[in-house]
C-alpha cells in the first residue's frame, strides 16, 4: 500500500501582500483546445501551469498542436491543421475537462484513438456522451466496463443535422465537450433539453470562450436548446487572456471569512465569466464584505459568521468551501443542490461531511444537501489528520479551517497539483 505524505497545517493568518491568484483551470483547457482546433497561431496570456492543463498539453501534443512558451508566461499555439494521425493513446489522468472534451472533438477526428485514465477517471460516468455520439455516427466502443473509460474511438463523419439531446441532470462537461464539435466541423451544432442542466454557468463559461476565439452561440429563450456556430465571424484577438481562478480564489476568501481578518486578490475579473465568483455574494450573504481597487479585490471577513442557505447546483466547486466557511457561522446552515457532486474527483458530497463531522461539528446529510450546525469562533472543534483521497478540492477546502482550527493535518498535500501547484506556498506565504 503507498504510503502518504503528511502535512502539519499552521494557524492561517492573512499576509500584509497582495495574493496573486493563478489562471482559472477551467477557461485554460477550454482556451487550449479552441487554440490547438484552429486554423491560425494564438497566444494565450496567463496559462494555469498544473496537473490538469499538463494532461491537457499532452494530449494536444499527440494531435499535432505546437507550443512555444513565451516571455512574461505566454504560450504561442499553433493548431494542428489538415495533420491526419494514426492511432494514438492518449491520457486523460482524472481530468474531466481533457476527458470529457476531447471524446467529442476525437470522434470527428481521422484516425484511432484510446482514451484511458486514472483508476478514479475509470469510476466517473461517461456514457450519456458515447451514447449520444454514437447516436450520430461515431465509433466509440468500451475498452474494459460499460458506461466508463478506457474508451476506443475510430475518427468518422458525424451527423449533425440532428440535436443532441443529453439526459437531465448530467455533468456540463458533457454539454461544453458537444460544442466543440462544431470547430472540429466546421458545423452548426445544436444541443437540446438544457433546461435541468446542473453546474449551468459552466456552460455560459464555454459560450464565453468561444466567443473570445470568434464562435457565436445562440440560446433561445426557454433556455432549452443551444446553438453553436462552426463558422467563426471573427478571428481571435492577438492575445487571449485567461482570468484568474475563482474556484482557487474562493479559499483564500473562505480563511479570511472564518478569521474575521482582511484579504487583497490580484488578478481576478469583475464582472467575470465564471460561475464561482457567486463565492462573493454568499459570504455577503453571510456578513461579510468586499470592494474593487481597480484589480485588487478587497475582501473583509464578517465579526460574527452568519449561517447560509443555498442552492448550489450551479457551482459545485465552491461547496466544499461553503460548508467549511459554515462550520463557524451563527446557527444552521442548509446548502443543497450537491446531488452530482459524487461523481467528482471523489465523492465530495460524504467527503466533506466525514471531514467536519471529525473536527466536532455537528453535521447531517444526504445525496443532495448537508445540514451544518455551525460552531462560532471554532468553539468544541478538534485537530484531525485528514486524508482528502486525492481530491485538490478537498485538501485545499481542509487548509481554510487552518484559519479556525490550530493542529490540523494533511495527508498527500501534493494533490493540489492538479490546479494550483503553489497553494501551500501562496496560502500561507511560506
Amino acid at each position: 500500500m503507498k504510503s502518504l505524505s503528511m502535512r502539519s497545517l499552521p494557524r492561517w493568518q492573512p499576509s500584509a501582500q497582495v495574493y496573486r491568484i493563478p489562471g482559472s483551470k477551467s477557461v485554460t483547457n477550454r482556451a487550449l483546445l479552441l487554440a490547438g482546433l484552429g486554423t491560425t497561431p494564438v497566444t494565450l496570456s496567463n496559462v494555469l501551469q498544473s496537473e490538469d492543463t499538463q494532461t491537457m498539453f499532452d494530449a494536444l501534443t499527440e494531435m499535432g498542436v505546437g507550443w512555444q512558451h513565451l516571455q512574461g508566461g505566454q504560450l504561442h499555439v499553433t493548431p494542428s491543421v489538415g495533420r491526419e494521425i494514426g492511432e494514438r493513446h492518449i491520457y486523460v489522468a482524472n481530468a474531466g475537462t481533457v476527458a470529457r472534451f476531447l471524446l467529442p472533438v476525437l470522434a470527428a477526428t481521422p484516425g484511432v484513438w484510446v482514451l484511458r485514465g486514472t483508476p478514479r477517471m475509470h469510476q466517473r460516468p461517461i456514457q450519456p456522451l458515447v451514447t449520444a455520439l454514437n447516436e450520430a455516427g461515431a465509433a466509440i466502443t468500451y475498452l474494459q466496463r460499460e458506461g466508463f473509460f478506457p474508451l476506443q474511438i475510430t475518427g468518422a463523419a458525424l451527423r449533425l443535422d440532428r440535436p443532441f439531446c443529453l439526459p437531465n441532470q448530467v455533468s456540463s462537461q458533457f454539454v461544453s465537450g458537444l460544442m466543440y464539435l462544431a470547430v472540429v466541423t466546421g458545423k452548426r451544432v445544436t444541443l437540446g433539453n438544457l433546461s435541468g442542466l446542473v453546474s449551468r454557468p459552466y456552460v455560459e463559461l464555454s459560450r464565453a470562450v468561444f466567443r473570445g476565439f470568434g464562435f457565436q452561440s445562440h440560446l433561445d429563450a426557454t433556455g432549452d436548446v443551444l446553438q453553436v456556430e462552426g463558422v467563426p465571424t471573427a478571428s481571435p484577438s492577438q492575445v487571449f487572456a485567461i482570468e484568474s481562478d475563482f474556484s482557487n480564489a474562493s479559499y483564500f476568501l473562505a480563511a479570511a471569512a472564518i478569521a474575521g481578518k482582511e484579504v487583497r486578490l490580484q488578478g481576478l475579473c469583475a464582472p467575470s465569466i465564471q460561475g464561482d465568483a457567486q463565492i462573493l455574494e454568499y459570504l455577503q450573504r453571510m456578513g461579510c464584505s468586499w470592494e474593487w481597487l481597480e484589480d485588487i479585490l478587497i475582501f473583509r471577513g464578517a465579526p460574527q459568521l452568519q449561517a447560509l442557505q443555498a442552492d448550489l447546483a450551479d457551482c459545485t466547486d465552491i461547496a466544499p468551501t461553503l460548508a467549511a466557511v459554515c462550520a463557524f457561522a451563527h446557527g444552521r446552515s442548509c446548502l443543497t443542490g450537491l446531488q452530482n457532486m459524487r461523481y467528482k474527483e471523489c465523492d465530495r458530497t460524504t467527503v466533506v461531511a466525514q471531514c467536519l463531522q471529525s473536527l466536532g461539528v455537528q453535521l447531517n446529510y444526504d445525496l443532495h444537501s448537508w445540514h451544518i450546525e455551525g460552531a462560532p469562533e471554532g468553539r468544541g472543534l478538534r485537530p484531525v489528520v485528514f486524508d482528502p483521497c486525492e481530491d485538490h478540492r478537498m485538501a485545499m477546502m481542509f487548509a481554510t479551517l487552518s484559519a479556525g482550527v490550530v493542529g490540523l493535518r494533511l495527508l498527500n498535500p501534493e494533490c493540489v497539483a492538479k490546479t494550483f501547484p503553489d497553494f501551500f506556498a501562496t496560502f500561507y506565504q511560506d
